[in-house]
């Protein structure tokens, strides 16, 4: 009997649906007796792939940074210029203190931003930018990009 695309398709959903711990634990299964074998084809496609996988890996960290601030509620016109605008600076912009990234601390860099218009204002130190807000410039985002 010949079957619609459609009706394959209906036919695997419910397949799926009616044989969930099967599958689950055949896979299962395949995973623990191909071990070795998924590591060593991934360590080939690590060293294969390299380029490709940083080129994702910067990819996505801007994504999610951009969808982060965009969720905060930064308003920008062009948060790719921003996020390497952010990712360039090296000193904070109030305290020139060399700013850092991973584990949060007192030289972490920050992106700060007008909380009431959403505006970039300055690329700072954690530390600068949780104290002194009196002494910050409203910059706008179109002047510094």
């Amino acid at each position: 009997m010949v079957q619609t695309k459609e009706e394959k398709d209906a036919y695997q959903r419910q397949y799926k649906i009616d044989n969930k711990e099967e599958t689950a634990a055949y896979n299962k299964q395949y995973r623990i007796a191909n071990k070795e074998e998924k590591a060593a084809y991934m360590k080939q496609y690590r060293i294969a792939n390299k380029e490709k996988i940083t080129q994702t890996r910067i990819k996505n960290r801007e994504q999610l940074t951009t969808k982060r601030w965009k969720k905060q509620g930064v308003k920008c016109d062009d948060f790719p210029v921003l996020f390497k605008l952010v990712q360039d600076t090296t000193h904070c912009n109030r305290c020139n203190v060399l700013l850092t990234t991973g584990k949060q601390c007192s030289t972490t860099r920050v992106m700060d931003h007008n909380h009431e218009t959403g505006l970039f204002r300055n690329v700072l130190c954690c530390n600068c930018n949780l104290n002194t807000p009196e002494l910050r410039s409203n910059f706008k985002c179109s002047d510094i990009l």
